[in-house]
């Protein structure tokens, strides 16, 4: 099956040329970042620019719409689920069938469903892959790192086509914000960190060297 050509902004011009155009569609990508940074603040940056379906694995609907209308402004129509872990791995087409055509999926944080059984999780990896394919649209999995990662982390990693590493150093005085675009099987590969600042709104740090 051809992959559709089509390519989606992340709202960030600068990051959009890093990478090729945007987001291709088709491409499931994959976000680590730690648990304790703003790395929400990118996904709602990227989400007010498309028609989006957000799952939830961890928020009730109410407080993901709180939290979207309080950081951007949604652009475009925005659906979200928060079902229990177990029935999304089982019955995964009951949330990924209410895809649209040209729209961006998004799981916050893919973590609590990568425990389990492999080959089920695995399924559910290939049914989200076969959607985004069919409804020419692009997906992003939150990882969300820890001490001990899910033990069905190295499978999110291995089927996404891109991973974005989001790095983040705190010191006394500032909180530098740096994106490694560290595997990349479809779009350009960017060999070197790419500097952000995450507050009220996002944007490249042009202060920095890139």
């Amino acid at each position: 099956m051809t992959l559709p050509k089509r390519e989606y902004s992340t709202g960030l011009d600068v990051l959009d040329r890093f990478i090729g155009g945007g987001l291709k569609a088709g491409v499931l990508t994959a976000l680590r970042a730690p648990a304790g940074s703003q790395s929400e603040r990118l996904l709602a940056e990227i989400m007010a620019e498309h028609r989006t379906v957000f799952v939830s694995t961890t928020r009730p609907e109410w407080e993901v719409r709180d939290w979207i209308e309080r950081t951007v402004p949604v652009r475009r129509n925005l659906t979200v689920h928060a079902p229990a872990v177990d029935s999304l791995l089982a019955e995964p087409l009951d949330v990924l069938d209410s895809i649209p055509r040209e729209s961006l999926l998004v799981i916050d944080p893919i973590n609590a469903l990568e425990d389990g059984s492999r080959e089920r999780y695995l399924s559910f990896l290939n049914t989200i892959k076969e959607r985004l394919r069919e409804t020419t649209s692009v997906g992003i999995v939150h990882c969300l790192e820890s001490e001990h990662p899910p033990s069905n982390r190295e499978l999110t990693l291995k089927r996404a086509d891109q991973v974005w590493e989001l790095e983040v150093l705190a010191r006394s005085r500032e909180i530098k914000t740096r994106l490694l675009i560290t595997k990349a099987r479809r779009g350009l590969v960017f060999d070197r960190p790419i500097p952000l600042v995450l507050s009220d709104t996002v944007r490249i740090d042009h202060s920095r060297n890139i």
